[in-house]
């Protein structure tokens, strides 16, 4: 796993400029040129539709595939197991990506994944009672996010200047998730209106949609812009500072895939409940990181500050625990725990991203990139599948309540860590590329 980290992914051109050995500042530039004035699709805006599509496609089906599985008579931990299955491919594909960007670049890679993740949709339809086939089902469509979330997180530093890079980086997080939010609901009412066939259609039409579109890449981007090689790539990275924000990552990301796996399985009072419930959550992630990236500098430097988050999202926990057992009140309670839960989980998002960040210098930034999202899809996959187990033991309550445990021990306790004085210090570009906001 860390070769394959180490393997960083192709640098953005402020970075890279810093660091080239190879050729001169003028050569790098008129290379960039000649990438950034390819035809057709070189345009950040077209890399926002693609990764808009993929999202999409893969918020239509992420909440879908459990029903699909307690439909059949299997327990909530073969329904959680689901997402644990499509997590786990995809970080044995998110490991792999850096070196198939190096042999063939980033257009067959876009491309491949989205054919990856949307095509098996179309499985559903024909195998949605066989457990054993959702199982593979979510396992290749794992292995198309993974290749398309790492490769277009590398993008945008490839299609715009050093001194936009930041805005480009942030209107792609804000595609990311506006993409989630609205899909997140909408696939839930299709599923209950017209069925598995409905759901699978479009989830499929949107990732053939962003295959297309990413036909329109230039052909040797990535080659015409080359990447950074360090003979001791782990140089000048603080490792305990990252240790305790990947655990962070992964203990915040195991709550979120609980209760994304266990909330269409409540019976709320009506079927497009659920939807809403996991649509809020989306929305207000994006309400968490904002407000916490404009508070960023109070972040790092306070524990205290950081700890906002974790009280936010145990909080949410606690009122999800809560509405399992109150049939008046079972709603709104569970969408006042989506709001505080997903403003939580926001924040430390984005405070485990910036805590990661400072803790590398700049020629490495695509590794601490890379561990952050692997950390953050581990534990989504690992939450839904334990969580699962949880509730067929003990229900749905306790599962709820075993998420906030996890979060105080697994967030609580690393966010209030004292960070390095020399992570502190380090000065890092204030325009990065960043991971999957």
């Amino acid at each position: 796993m860390r070769a394959a980290l180490e393997e960083d992914l192709p640098l953005a051109p402020s970075l890279s400029l810093a660091c080239a050995n190879r050729a001169s500042t003028h050569e790098y530039e008129r290379a960039f040129m000649v990438v950034t004035r390819r035809p057709r699709m070189a345009t950040l805006g077209g890399v926002i539709f693609i990764v808009s599509n993929v999202f999409g496609s893969w918020a239509l089906i992420f909440p879908v595939t459990p029903l699909l599985v307690s439909a059949v008579g299997g327990s909530g931990f073969a329904a959680g197991g689901t997402t644990g299955v499509f997590m786990t491919a995809t970080i044995a594909a998110q490991l792999a990506t850096p070196t198939l960007l190096r042999r063939y670049d980033f257009r067959p890679v876009v491309v491949s994944g989205c054919l990856l993740l949307g095509l098996p949709c179309i499985a559903l339809v024909q195998w949605s009672h066989d457990i054993t086939a959702l199982m593979v089902i979510s396992a290749v469509r794992g292995l198309g996010f993974g290749l398309v979330t790492v490769a277009c997180s590398a993008l945008p530093p490839h299609l715009s200047t050093s001194d936009r890079l930041g805005r480009a980086v942030a209107a792609q997080g804000m595609a990311n998730a506006a993409s989630q939010t609205v899909f997140l609901l909408i696939g839930m009412q299709l599923f209950r209106a017209g069925g598995v066939v409905a759901v699978s259609v479009v989830a499929t039409a949107m990732a053939v949609t962003a295959a297309l579109a990413a036909l329109g890449l230039p052909r040797a981007m990535y080659g015409a812009i080359g990447a950074h090689s360090d003979s001791e790539s782990t140089r000048g990275v603080l490792k305990r500072p990252i240790a305790l924000a990947s655990l962070a990552v992964v203990g915040i990301a195991a709550a979120y895939g609980g209760l994304s796996a266990l909330v269409p399985l409540v019976g709320y009072p009506q079927s497009t409940h659920a939807g809403v419930i996991l649509a809020t959550v989306g929305g207000t992630v994006v309400a968490g990181r904002f407000v916490a990236g404009h508070y960023s500098h109070r972040i790092l430097d306070r524990r205290s500050t950081a700890q906002i988050g974790v009280v936010a999202a145990i909080a949410g926990t606690m009122c999800f625990s809560v509405a399992v057992t109150s049939a008046n009140a079972a709603f709104p309670v569970a969408l006042a725990g989506a709001m505080a839960f997903g403003f939580g989980l926001g924040w430390i998002q984005n405070v485990t991203l910036m805590r990661t960040l400072v803790s590398v210098p700049p020629h490495r930034v695509g590794f601490a990139s890379a561990a952050w999202n692997i950390s953050m899809d581990a534990g989504i996959g690992l939450g839904a599948t334990m969580t699962g187990a949880v509730a067929d033991h003990s229900g749905f309550g306790i599962a709820h309540l075993s998420s906030a445990v996890i979060i105080a021990l697994t967030v609580a306790l690393p966010l209030a860590a004292r960070q390095n004085r020399s992570q502190q210090h380090r000065q890092v570009m204030r325009e990065v590329p960043a991971s999957r906001e």
